[in-house]
């Protein structure tokens, strides 16, 4: 494996900033030569589902998987990163001790101040002063199944701000 490709699985994870080497914002083109080797350089001709590397969330939000544990997101209109999700196989923390895969109990007694309101719309869990991260759980297991890290812009209430999210004008 080529070294300056390499995705280091135990950074920590920072709100509204970023996880390891991929920082919010920077634009797509700063990180050419690790998805070239985690998505192009794997796709297999004779394999119908490349989804698995790389995918259209929406029409403004291309996903790439990288390492098997980290998903970057993408803005389709401005290039900038918007989100980094990490799943099962990352072994870096949220505040040196929060992990996907750690239960959901141990989460909750750690970080009583997220909340979690399905009732509300909300099916992750987010802190009322800590923005720009969301923990995702399985609700059967009752585990931290992926954490992610993303832009405010994202998650904006305004409706004229929300526009000018799609647009890429930020």
């Amino acid at each position: 494996m080529n070294n300056d490709c390499e995705v280091n699985v135990i950074s920590p994870i920072l709100p509204g900033v970023g996880i390891g080497i991929f920082t919010l914002k920077n634009h797509i083109k700063n990180y050419y030569d690790i998805l070239k080797y985690y998505t192009v350089d794997k796709l297999d001709p004779y394999c119908e589902d490349d989804r698995k590397y790389a995918f259209l969330r929406s029409p403004f939000q291309m996903v790439f998987c990288i390492a098997d544990c980290v998903h970057v997101v993408f803005h389709t209109m401005n290039g900038k990163l918007i989100e980094v999700t990490v799943l099962n196989g990352y072994k870096g923390c949220f505040n040196n001790r929060i992990y996907v895969g750690m239960p959901l109990s141990k989460f909750i007694e750690l970080e009583p101040e997220f909340f979690c309101d399905v009732a509300a719309g909300i099916e992750c869990y987010k802190h009322p002063q800590i923005k720009g991260i969301s923990i995702n759980h399985d609700p059967y297991f009752k585990i931290v199944e992926s954490i992610s890290v993303y832009v405010e812009e994202m998650y904006d209430e305004n409706l004229e701000q929300i526009r000018k999210f799609e647009r890429g004008d930020w």
